[in-house]
């Protein structure tokens, strides 16, 4: 009877050392089924917040271009000072982004394209607060040469 418990009490410390063993083998050290340090989840999980941090980089800089260049277009049509190139290139910035939000809203694109609208009108009345009679004046002809192009399209 004694061999009995002994060996029943063996076999079940075995066992609960096999069973053991093979969910520390099987999951790896932090939980994941993959055998491996990282697991195959983490991995994928950095890959990809990798790539979009990546790819946000590269939309910011993209964006940042584009408001250098219009700078540049605006400061050499209308003739800006420094005060007013630096008030302008605020004021585009604080656009994009404002955009940005606009575009990421859960709403209709009807909506949007609406709230834009009255955005855009906003940054107009913004960037002539800075300007003089005849840079107004250019600056209204600039628009209206951009909507035509746009319009061509």
């Amino acid at each position: 009877m004694k061999n009995v418990k002994l060996i029943f009490s063996v076999s079940i410390i075995l066992l609960s050392f096999t069973v053991s063993a093979q969910n520390n083998m099987g999951m790896g050290m932090n939980g994941n089924r993959n055998g491996n340090m990282m697991g195959n989840g983490a991995a994928t999980s950095n890959s990809t917040e990798f790539q979009n941090s990546r790819r946000k980089a590269e939309m910011e800089k993209e964006k940042e271009k584009s408001i250098e260049r219009s700078i540049a277009k605006l400061k050499a049509d209308l003739e800006l000072d420094a005060l007013q190139e630096i008030a302008v290139k605020q004021i585009l910035e604080e656009s994009v982004r404002i955009e940005g939000i606009i575009l990421k809203k859960e709403e209709s694109d009807e909506e949007k394209l609406k709230a834009l609208k009255g955005h855009s009108e906003t940054v107009d009345i913004k960037i002539k607060s800075f300007l003089t009679k005849e840079q107004i004046e250019k600056f209204l002809a600039l628009k209206e040469d951009l909507n035509k192009k746009s319009r061509k399209k």
